[in-house]
């Protein structure tokens, strides 16, 4: 009987492991497909219409600042210039965190 004990613990101690990493590599694992978010170019003809940014919130708000040349679809280099914007406005927000979206103070002038 001692041996069959021995067995089942060598088995079990093997398998615990893989059990748990399995489980952590599932929580890492992408997000199942409906999760997703849809591809900004859904019908994949080089331009972003104004319907298929209305799956991304930021890009359906900001579109007729994005779409610079105003032709109603927003090509690959007006989608960029708009994201270095953007990451720019972030960074400086960063380093002055004061100028975020404060109104300057005004001076009173009494009276």
């Amino acid at each position: 009987m001692r041996p069959q004990a021995i067995t089942l613990l060598a088995v079990l101690s093997c398998a615990a492991p893989a059990a748990f990493a399995q489980s952590a590599a599932s929580s890492s694992a992408p997000a199942a497909p409906a999760q997703q978010r849809q591809p900004l170019d859904a019908n994949h003809d080089g331009f972003i219409s104004r319907e298929e940014a209305q799956s991304h919130p930021a890009i359906a708000r900001n579109f007729d600042k994005i779409d610079t040349n105003h032709d109603g679809k927003i090509d690959r280099s007006e989608l960029r210039a708009w994201r270095q914007q953007m990451e720019s406005r972030r960074q400086q927000n960063q380093q002055n965190p004061q100028n975020r979206t404060a109104e300057p103070a005004t001076a009173s002038s009494g009276g």
